[in-house]
């Protein structure tokens, strides 16, 4: 088989030497273009099976992505880009970017991420050709030459799952098709949905309980979902029958098994850039960008619903002294474990986040001030247990807190309550810090001068 081709598309030579490195080490043929023109007559003669596209040349490489249909090629795309945009990288990976890199390029992801595309390239090549001679009914290879071609591209999980239980369904005839996701899948705010809530599999292809008045219960074929060494989860077929069922009486199965794999594994993939992109880079919590855009969702659902919405505000008291008496190195690593902290103590429904350099929030869906109070009480409990060893010198981190609920009546828009939250906070570290204060307790006048709210 034929070395795997790279085209490089790129204004300048810093994306294309970063490139170079790592294709030629691993003995990949590799093209570069410094124009859209250029790059159209390579991809034209070369057919390239990965195409990485420098932003700075063209601002998005969605247009690599249509020429590369155009051009009939099952290309990959991956982005590069110096100037990351949270909303810019989901919109390019919806669209069909394999995924989105910042520059510097490091070493390490870049490798791994050549790899993967190429293995995503090369999966759904053998799949649509598999899906031309299987040795099945007349019908049999068109419809499932249709099941992989849906499958390419979709990226929305919801979609995509509904798509793969009611495809597989119509080509075994199984009278149920279960979708068990593994984590990252199935747990991820982008991706799919939770697995079904009915009966789950233990064991595949077993019909030896006994269901109701004496029936057989349904038999069950099932199939390990993996790709690249990741396991995915399983799909389980369901049949009302009275013998079990094995593998040979599906021969596509294998194949269709496969072409599910692909289809999931590009969505892990997705999920992995969505979370790149809105993540941030030191603490893991989610970044300044989601927070606000999370936070005006979060607001007009509560708004419309009627329910409950409040935001925790915190800072780390004197954490300036920490960097200057141990450095940034240990300052940050104080900020991370301060962040594990914050999100253990979150509920799996709120968003914590990172929204400054010592500072963080958290929103909290469904909560009132009350509760969110009670939050950070866990907070400042488990800090107050918490000893930091700073080069040998042991120390505990106090933050200082601030919350604010929707039911607060100066609150009219998002932006108030981030306010009356940090209000709150500012009101805790006049008071000596390691503290809580809440923004109901606020001594206000409902005056406004020049936009802000003024303390009496």
């Amino acid at each position: 088989m034929p070395p795997a081709t790279i085209l490089i598309v790129d204004s300048s030579s810093e994306c294309a030497m970063a490139v170079v490195r790592e294709a030629a080490a691993a003995g990949f043929s590799v093209l570069t273009a410094h124009s859209r023109e250029r790059a159209r007559e390579l991809m034209a003669k070369a057919a390239p099976d990965l195409i990485v596209a420098d932003c700075a040349l063209e601002a998005s490489p969605l247009i690599w992505v249509e020429e590369a249909c155009r051009a009939g090629l099952a290309a990959q795309v991956i982005a590069v880009t110096d100037q990351p945009d949270f909303k810019n990288a989901m919109d390019w990976v919806a669209g069909g970017v394999f995924a989105v890199l910042e520059k510097p390029l490091e070493a390490k992801r870049l490798r791994r991420m050549i790899g993967a595309a190429l293995e995503h390239c090369d999966a759904f090549r053998r799949l649509v050709a598999a899906g031309e001679t299987l040795p099945t009914d007349p019908r049999r290879p068109d419809e499932l030459t249709s099941f992989y071609q849906g499958l390419i591209g979709q990226i929305d999980g919801r979609a995509l799952k509904q798509y793969i239980v009611d495809s597989v369904k119509s080509l075994t005839k199984a009278g149920r098709v279960e979708l068990n996701l593994a984590e990252g899948l199935e747990n991820a705010e982008y991706g799919l949905d939770a697995p079904s809530d009915e009966a789950g599999p233990e064991e595949a292809g077993r019909a030896d309980k006994a269901g109701p008045e004496g029936r057989p219960a349904n038999c069950r074929l099932g199939f390990e979902l993996r790709l690249d060494q990741r396991r995915l989860g399983e799909m389980y077929l369901y049949y009302e029958a009275e013998n079990r069922l094995t593998p040979k009486e599906h021969p596509a199965m294998a194949e269709i098994a496969a072409a599910v794999s692909a289809a999931l594994g590009a969505v892990w993939e997705y999920n992995k850039a969505v979370n790149m992109a809105s993540r941030d880079g030191l603490t893991g919590l989610y970044n300044r960008r989601v927070f606000n855009d999370a936070l005006k969702r979060e607001f007009a659902k509560a708004r419309r619903h009627h329910h409950n919405l409040s935001i925790l505000s915190l800072d780390l008291d004197h954490f300036k002294n920490v960097n200057d008496r141990f450095g940034h190195q240990t300052g940050d690593r104080v900020l991370q474990a301060v962040a594990r902290i914050i999100a253990r103590v979150s509920r799996l429904t709120d968003i914590p986040a990172r929204i400054g350099g010592e500072e963080f929030a958290v929103i909290m869906p469904h909560a009132t001030e009350e509760q969110a109070y009670c939050l950070a009480e866990r907070l400042k409990k488990i800090l107050a247990e918490s000893d930091f060893d700073l080069s040998g010198v042991i120390f505990r981190q106090t933050v200082s807190q601030g919350v604010a609920g929707l039911e607060h009546f100066m609150v009219k828009t998002p932006e108030d309550m981030v306010y009356w939250a940090d209000q709150a906070l500012y009101q805790a570290k006049r008071e000596g810090r390691d503290a809580i204060r809440a923004a109901s307790g606020l001594p206000v006048t409902p005056a406004m001068k020049d936009g802000s709210y003024a303390f009496q």
